[in-house]
């Protein structure tokens, strides 16, 4: 997370993890296969704990918790791990983009439900297209992670993130 695939060469990881390199091979099939382990894990942590964390504070909770360095683990400053991938890797490798699209179309779930849910709880206007505004908002997380590796901090993209919380909340319902 912190180095970046191509960031890590196999001695570094060799002294990071304890994993020698023949263990890297013949347990683990080499770096790559390790890489891909180590993103299905991620995302088998990753995409429960959206779904929690948007039902439990809603989007604008959610981005607001994102970019803050009291209720995201130190790690979280190295961005996204998922993001990181697509970013260094693009399209450019099928493994990695299939969990990239499994990272994403997992997100872009999490943001339709939540915008579903305020639309039938009446807070959202019916106006406001949920396809679009489920892309925009993963687009919008997309940038947010990018700026935290950037950065180094979660609470450096805080503006950032409440710039995005407050365009969620102007999506409420309009009072007549």
């Amino acid at each position: 997370m912190e180095c970046g695939y191509s960031g890590m060469s196999t001695r570094d990881l060799e002294k990071r993890s304890g994993i020698t390199k023949f263990s890297l091979q013949t347990k683990y099939g080499g770096k790559k296969a390790l890489f891909l382990m180590a993103l299905d894990l991620y995302l088998d942590e990753l995409i429960p704990w959206i779904d929690l964390s948007m039902s439990q504070d809603g989007i604008v909770g959610f981005f607001r918790m994102r970019a803050d360095d009291t209720r995201m683990p130190e790690q979280g400053r190295f961005g996204c791990l998922m993001v990181n991938a697509f970013t260094e890797f693009g399209s450019t490798d099928p493994e990695i983009s299939t969990r990239s699209n499994r990272y994403l179309e997992a997100l872009r779930s999490a943001f339709k439900r939540e915008l579903l849910r305020r639309r039938d709880d009446g807070d959202l206007d019916m106006s406001v297209d949920i396809e679009l505004e489920a892309e925009r908002l993963v687009v919008s997380m997309i940038g947010l992670n990018s700026a935290i590796r950037t950065y180094g901090s979660n609470s450096a993209a805080a503006n950032m993130a409440e710039g995005i919380a407050l365009s969620v909340q102007r999506l409420r319902k309009t009072q007549n």
